[in-house]
C-alpha cells in the first residue's frame, strides 16, 4: 500500500521479491502491509492478524503536525489484529532536525506502552527489507497449522472486537471483510468515536477510554451529566465519582478540561452520529451476537468452518448446520501465504 514515492515503492516490491517474497499490491483500507492466506480452487483468502504500518520518520513527524497519527492508531487498536507493529525508518530532512526530538522519543515509547503497539526502528530502506523478509519467513510456518476463520456474515464492525475477546483460538477474517471492517466511513459509529476521544486524553489507555464510553455511551450523555452536576470542583471529579477505582481524579480532570474545550471550539453537545448498522456488503438473516454478552459464550452463538492443516478456511453452510469439519482442497506451501 506504501505510495509516497512510486520509485521506493517500486524499490522495496523488487527487493522483498529478491528475498523471495510474494508481494502483491492493493489498496489496503487500513495499513500498509498485511499477510493473506489464499485457496488455489477459489481465490478464498483469509488475513493473517498482523498489519504493518511504515512510516519514514518525515513521514512520523508530519502525520504527528496534523493529528494524522493519534487517528491512525485509534484506528489500529479498533482493527482487531493481535499485532500491529510500527516500523519508523530513519530519514534525515530538515523537517525532522527542526522538529522536537523530545515529542519524537515520547511518541515513539507512547505507541508502544498506551497503545500496546511494538516499534521496529530500522536505519534505512533496505534495513526494513530485510526486517519484512524476516517476519515474512516466520509467518510462513504457520502452513503447518490449523486455522479457524469467521465467516463474513457474522463479521459487524459494533460487535467484531467483542466477540474476539471470547474466542480461545486465533481467528482470522476474509480479505474482503477486513476491507469492509476498516473503511472510515464503516468504522466511524457513535460508540468508536467517542471512545477514540477519549483516548486522546493523556493518561487515558484505550481499554481505560472503552470503560468510560460503555458507562455514558454517547458524548452527549456525558455532557448532560456535566451539566447536572454543580459547581466546577464536582464536573471536574464527576467521572472519577462514578466509576470509583477505574479511573483517577486527574484523569477525570482532564476529560472534563478537554470536553468544556470541545463544547465551546465546535458545539460537541450538538454533534450526531448515526447508530451502528451491520455491514452493507453482507446478507444477514438474524442477529448474531449481543455485545458486550460476556456470560455468554461466542461458540455457543455461532458454529465456525474449520480448517485442517494446510487448508483454508471457507464460509460452508453445512460446516455451519452441522458443525463437521470440512476438508479443503490442498493449498501447495509455496503458495498458501502471499503478502500484500
Amino acid at each position: 500500500r506504501e505510495i509516497r514515492s512510486i520509485a521506493n515503492h517500486d524499490y522495496i516490491c523488487a527487493q522483498l521479491q529478491k528475498h523471495h517474497v510474494k508481494v502483491e499490491v492493493r489498496a489496503l483500507e487500513l495499513g500498509d502491509i498485511v499477510w493473506v492466506a489464499r485457496r488455489h480452487s477459489d481465490m478464498m483468502e483469509l488475513v493473517l492478524n498482523w498489519i504493518i504500518e511504515r512510516k519514514r520518520m518525515d513521514d512520523l513527524v508530519a502525520s504527528m503536525k496534523d493529528g494524522r497519527f493519534a487517528e491512525q492508531k485509534a484506528r489500529l487498536r479498533c482493527s482487531g489484529a493481535d499485532r500491529v507493529v510500527y516500523i519508523i525508518e530513519e530519514y534525515d530532512s530538515a523537517a525532522v532536525d527542526a522538529f522536537n526530538p523530545q515529542a519524537i522519543i515520547s511518541a515513539i515509547s507512547t505507541t508502544q506502552t498506551r497503545d500496546g503497539f511494538f516499534v521496529k526502528r530500522t536505519s534505512s530502506t533496505d534495513h526494513t527489507i530485510t526486517y519484512l523478509t524476516t517476519l515474512h519467513n516466520e509467518l510462513r510456518k504457520m502452513e503447518t497449522q490449523q486455522l479457524d476463520g469467521i465467516p463474513d456474515k457474522y463479521i459487524d464492525r459494533a460487535t467484531y472486537l467483542a466477540l474476539r475477546k471470547h474466542l480461545t483460538t486465533p481467528h482470522f477474517i476474509s480479505y474482503r471483510a477486513y476491507c469492509t471492517l476498516n473503511n472510515k466511513s464503516n468504522a466511524a459509529t457513535l460508540q468508536h468515536v467517542f471512545t477514540a476521544m477519549l483516548a486522546t486524553v493523556r493518561g487515558v489507555s484505550f481499554t481505560k477510554a472503552q470503560e468510560i464510553a460503555a458507562y455514558y455511551h454517547t458524548p452527549g450523555n456525558l455532557l448532560a451529566a456535566y451539566s447536572s452536576s454543580n459547581g466546577d470542583d464536582k464536573q471536574q471529579m464527576m467521572i472519577y465519582s462514578a466509576m470509583g477505582p477505574k479511573v483517577t481524579a486527574g484523569i477525570s480532570a482532564r476529560i472534563y478540561e478537554k470536553a468544556v474545550t470541545a463544547v465551546s471550539t465546535i458545539h460537541f453537545a450538538r454533534l450526531k452520529f448515526s447508530t451502528c448498522n451491520p455491514l452493507r456488503d453482507f446478507a444477514r438473516d438474524t442477529p448474531t451476537y449481543n455485545c458486550p454478552a460476556a456470560n455468554i459464550s461466542a461458540q455457543s452463538i455461532i458454529t465456525y468452518s474449520r480448517v485442517i492443516p494446510c487448508d483454508l478456511c471457507i464460509d460452508n453452510a453445512h460446516a455451519r448446520s452441522s458443525g463437521s469439519c470440512i476438508r479443503l482442497a490442498r493449498i501447495s506451501p509455496s503458495d498458501v501465504f502471499e503478502s500484500s
